[in-house]
């Protein structure tokens, strides 16, 4: 499991703030990442907007990145995949009440014999304000069996080819403190 995601040792208080900051956007802020709608979280200078949590601050300085709060519908999901440019992703489940699942497959095989997709995989249960470090060229998804899900994540401005999951688990568990 510990390379396919990390908890990181810290209670966030941004999650209320983030969420009534998303509820009250209007439908036109929100635009298409992928298989979500996303809400960049900026500034008016395009800087990131949500300063007062000290692990983005002590994140930030090191690795640049952009922040966005991320919503899937209720009642659908996102296919297994590893992520196009990302080699590690920071995120914070804003719902953790919804009944939603965020899966990995260590051992992902596209297809078996029988035009089946199946083998082994691990959920990530996520804690309420708790930010975790994602691995995301490991298969995951996320299934969604309930109202919109909102999710804030993190994408740094270094790509999978120069930074890596373990890289950043390393220097999280080194030299973070709280």
């Amino acid at each position: 499991m510990d390379f396919m995601f990390m908890e990181v040792e810290w209670e966030s208080s941004l999650t209320e703030e983030l969420l009534d900051w998303a509820f009250n956007q209007p439908e036109e802020m929100w635009i298409q990442y992928y298989a979500f709608k996303a809400l960049p979280l900026k500034g008016p200078g395009g800087e990131f907007k949500f300063w007062s949590d000290g692990f983005l601050q002590w994140l930030y300085k090191r690795h640049p990145f952009v922040a966005g709060v991320l919503k899937i519908n209720g009642n659908s999901y996102y296919d297994w995949h590893v992520d196009a440019d990302r080699g590690v992703s920071v995120n914070m489940l804003l719902t953790p009440e919804n009944h939603s699942h965020c899966l990995f497959s260590p051992e992902y095989q596209a297809e078996d014999e029988d035009n089946a997709r199946r083998g082994p995989c691990v959920e990530l249960v996520y804690k309420p304000n708790t930010f975790y470090l994602l691995n995301t060229q490991v298969h995951h998804c996320v299934v969604n069996l309930d109202k919109p899900r909102y999710m804030m994540s993190v994408e740094f401005a270094e790509d999978k080819k120069v930074m890596s999951f373990g890289d950043l688990a390393k220097e999280i568990r080194e030299e973070w403190t709280v």
